[in-house]
C-alpha cells in the first residue's frame, strides 16, 4: 500500500512541474580499424615484391668500360640476357665479347652485337665474339678499316646488313657457328679481296652462297 501511494505521488510529481526523469545515454567507444594502415603495408610489400632488379633497357658497364644493355630478365632464375652496345672508346685495337657477364652476382648471357655498337672504330684490329652471340646487328662493325681479324663463337644465327662492310683490311674470318642461316645485304660488301673464311666441314658451300649473298666477293677464299 505504501509502494502504491508513493507510486502515485511520484507521478503527481512529475505531472505538476514537468521534469522527465531520463536514463543515461549509452555511449558507444569505435575500435580504431587498422585495416587500411595493414592494407597500404601489404600494398608497400607487394610493390617491392613486383620491382625487378632489372629490366629491358637497363644499362650495364662492366669493369672494363664495356657497356650493355639489358633484353630480358627472369626474376624466378636471377639471371638476364644482354646485348654488347660498345666498347667505351673508338681507339681500342682489340674487343672480346663474353659469352656471359656478372652485374652484383648476378649472371647475363650475351646474346646479341647491337646495331652501330663498333662502327666507325678506326684503330679496331682483332674481334673475338663468345658462343653465345646469336646475332650481329646491323652496322656493327661498319667502316671499321683497320679490322685484320674477326673469330665468330658457335652459337651464331644471323649477321645483319652491312655488318662488316668497308672493313677493306679484313683478311680472316672465323666462323665456328654451323647454326648461321643469314646474311643481310651487303653484310660483307668490300672487304679485302684476299679474305680467307674459314668455317665448319660440311657448311663451305652454304656459308659461300650466305656470304656472296651478302655482298662478299667470289674471291673470297672459303676452307674448313
Amino acid at each position: 500500500m505504501k509502494k502504491r501511494l508513493m507510486f502515485l505521488m511520484s507521478v503527481l510529481f512529475v505531472l505538476t512541474f514537468g521534469i522527465s526523469i531520463k536514463q543515461p545515454a549509452m555511449v558507444c567507444y569505435a575500435q580504431e580499424d587498422d585495416s587500411d594502415y595493414d592494407d597500404d603495408d601489404d600494398d608497400d610489400e607487394e610493390d617491392d615484391e613486383e620491382d625487378e632488379l632489372y629490366e629491358e633497357g637497363d644499362e650495364i658497364v662492366t669493369s672494363n668500360k664495356y657497356v650493355y644493355e639489358v633484353l630480358s630478365w627472369d626474376e624466378s632464375k636471377e639471371s638476364g640476357t644482354v646485348a654488347f652496345c660498345e666498347a667505351g672508346k673508338k681507339t681500342v685495337k682489340s674487343i672480346k665479347i663474353p659469352a656471359t657477364i656478372s652485374e652484383d652476382g648476378y649472371s647475363f648471357k650475351v646474346i646479341a652485337i647491337e646495331e652501330e655498337a663498333c662502327e666507325d672504330y678506326k684503330q679496331l684490329q682483332t674481334v673475338q665474339i663468345a658462343d653465345n652471340v646469336q646475332t650481329i646487328e646491323e652496322d656493327a662493325f661498319k667502316n671499321c678499316q683497320k679490322l685484320k681479324s674477326v673469330i665468330i663463337g658457335k652459337g651464331l644465327k644471323k649477321i645483319e646488313a652491312k655488318a662488316f662492310y668497308g672493313d677493306r683490311n679484313l683478311k680472316k674470318i672465323t666462323i665456328n657457328s654451323k647454326k648461321l642461316n643469314s646474311v643481310g645485304k651487303n653484310a660483307f660488301r668490300n672487304l679485302n679481296k684476299k679474305c680467307v673464311v674459314k668455317v665448319p666441314d660440311m657448311k663451305i658451300a652454304a656459308y659461300q652462297k650466305l656470304f656472296i649473298k651478302g655482298g662478299a666477293m667470289r674471291k673470297v677464299t672459303f676452307r674448313k
